[in-house]
Order: structure tokens, then sequence, then C-alpha cells
């Protein structure tokens, strides 16, 4: 499902923005889902890391932490070069970002294979992750 709206996005600037959209969603669907009055919420004008807050607050403190931390870096690539025009994604976050992802889908049994992965391959696998942590398939 996640791989269809990454498409044959090669830039890594949409790549990520993609990701992040993806991520907002899947925060948004899970509000709308788990809230029991979304109304006050509607017209509220909320970002991504507001909407990453409110869903952790649905969480056990302890509970996925490592998944939290990993949105927030994500929401810290992305806006390290969305709000700029001449801005592009430095290679040494996206290798970072990389690594620690790959370094923590392996520590939790995501990523059962020793080769490195892509960012694209990444961030798709880090998007079906969430989806299925915030149970948004049931």
């Amino acid at each position: 499902m996640v791989s269809n709206y990454m498409g044959v996005l090669t830039d890594k600037e949409s790549i990520i923005l993609k990701a992040h959209l993806l991520v907002e969603r899947f925060l948004i669907s899970y509000v709308e889902i788990m809230t029991k009055n979304i109304r006050p919420l509607e017209n509220e004008r909320l970002n991504y890391k507001q909407w990453l807050a409110i869903v952790r607050s649905n969480h056990d403190p302890d509970d996925t932490i490592w998944l939290w931390a990993l949105l927030e870096k994500l929401n810290r690539l992305r806006n390290g070069f969305a709000h700029q025009l001449e801005t592009f994604p430095s290679e040494e976050k996206i290798k970072e970002f990389i690594s620690i992802l790959e370094k923590r889908m392996k520590t939790q049994g995501f990523l059962t294979d020793s080769k490195s992965t892509d960012l694209k391959q990444s961030l798709v696998q880090l998007c079906g992750i969430v989806f299925q942590t915030l149970a948004l398939g049931k």
C-alpha cells in the first residue's frame, strides 16, 4: 500500500516529503479513530509535531519510544529543507537517518536482511511500521 503512494519517485526531496505526508496522514487517521470527540480539532491547524504528540499521548510512555524518536527525526530531516527554496537535504543527514532507522528496525525485528537499504525503501518500511503500529489496517 505505502509503496503505491511513493510511486516512481527518485529524487530525495520528493521521497522525504511524501513519506512525511504519509506518516502525518496516518497520525491524523489514528486521532480521528481514537478520539471520542474530534470536533474541537477539526478547525485547528495542527502540524506534524502536534499530531505526533497527540498520538504519543495515547500510548504507554515506554511503548515504541524508538518509533516516536524516528518520526521526530523524519520531521527534522524534512524541515531542514522544506521551508527554504535553495536548500536540499544533506547527504550526511540522510545517511545518518537511514543508519539509525535500519539499526532500530533490526533491533525491533522489522528488518532481518543484513544488506543496507536506500532512502526510499527505508521510508516505505518506516511508513508500513507506523501503519501497523497504529493498527490502521484493522
